[in-house]
């Protein structure tokens, strides 16, 4: 039993290292494309800059016109928490991703009729916080 669990173990250990976040970041249309998973992240100076209520989170990233694409919405915190990388400390996000604040950033999960998830990139840290108080915007998309 513990030989066959060692053999699982490696082998999820082995496919992550080959399949790897192959994550590049485009300049010339300040997004970050994530092809593992099919998303292209908002990477421009308001990504770093941008902060909103819940509500005017949602709109903002709804009304977001970028990289020729008006698709954008805002991320759900499991694939915000995709592009967490808390080996990059104090800036814990993927390299990929040059505009950053390191602070909290809204997803589009509610906790409560009150409450939203929110994905601190300082560390893995998600709390649920206030709809009305602001927090930072970083928009994301389907690229298939």
């Amino acid at each position: 039993m513990k030989g066959s669990l060692f053999i699982v173990f490696m082998m999820q250990l082995f496919c992550t290292a080959v399949l790897g976040d192959e994550l590049y970041r485009d300049d010339k249309n300040e997004v970050v494309v994530d092809k593992t998973r099919n998303l292209m992240w908002q990477d421009d100076s308001a990504a770093s800059s941008t902060d909103k209520s819940f509500e005017e989170a949602k709109a903002y990233c709804a009304a977001l016109e970028l990289a020729g694409h008006s698709d954008w919405y805002l991320p759900g915190v499991d694939e915000l928490k995709t592009i967490v990388k808390a080996e990059n400390y104090p800036r814990s996000i993927a390299k990929e991703f040059q505009n950053v604040y390191a602070d909290y950033y809204w997803s589009s999960t509610e906790y409560s009729s009150e409450y939203a998830w929110i994905v601190l990139f300082i560390y893995e840290d998600v709390i649920y916080y206030h709809k009305t108080d602001p927090s930072h915007v970083r928009c994301v998309r389907q690229t298939q």
